[in-house]
């Protein structure tokens, strides 16, 4: 599973969505979920940018490792 496979997937559960519906929200097929989050595709700058909509983040938060927590906080 790729970092961005893997963001998708927790982000989609934590939505409490199934492959499919992530897949209506974005106009895809389901297969292209479960190819996404297994690392068989990479989303193109479009499909990101709808995929980040969807799934409610920037796409810089779904493209990259979210910051360590701080020592201060």
């Amino acid at each position: 599973m790729t970092e961005i496979g893997r963001r998708v997937r927790t982000l989609r559960k934590a939505r409490h969505w199934t492959q499919t519906e992530l897949a209506e929200q974005i106009g895809a097929k389901r297969m292209y979920i479960a190819r996404l989050e297994i690392g068989m595709y990479s989303p193109s700058t479009n499909r990101t940018e709808q995929l980040a909509a969807a799934l409610g983040v920037t796409t810089d938060q779904l493209l990259t490792d979210p910051p360590a927590p701080s020592a201060a906080a």
